[in-house]
């Protein structure tokens, strides 16, 4: 995770789709491990993968965009408008409450 001036936030995640619903399941400095309640198929897991994150962080779905990693595991987020530490308290209270 790392701050992108001059008001965003690159979120590595590992994203693990097919899952019967959509849960944070780790948090260490590599990445944010989320489960997705949607296949890796047309591109329904990255919806459902920012429609999740938008969510958990309480912003709109708008400030929340596929930085790299479309047809990856591995993805970056970038989210707009919000400091490090309010998505990372945001993240980790959404570890905490999965």
């Amino acid at each position: 995770m790392r701050f992108i001036p001059p008001s965003s936030v690159a979120v590595t995640i590992h994203a693990k789709p097919g899952s019967k619903v959509a849960t944070i399941t780790d948090f260490d400095d590599d990445a944010l491990g989320v489960q997705i309640d949607a296949p890796a198929k047309d591109g329904e897991a990255n919806a459902a993968l920012l429609d999740y994150i938008s969510s958990v962080l309480g912003v709109k779905k708008r400030q929340v965009s596929l930085g790299a990693g479309s047809k990856s595991r591995d993805k970056v987020l970038i989210i707009e408008g919000m400091s490090l530490e309010t998505v990372y308290n945001a993240l980790d209270k959404g570890l905490h409450n999965s």
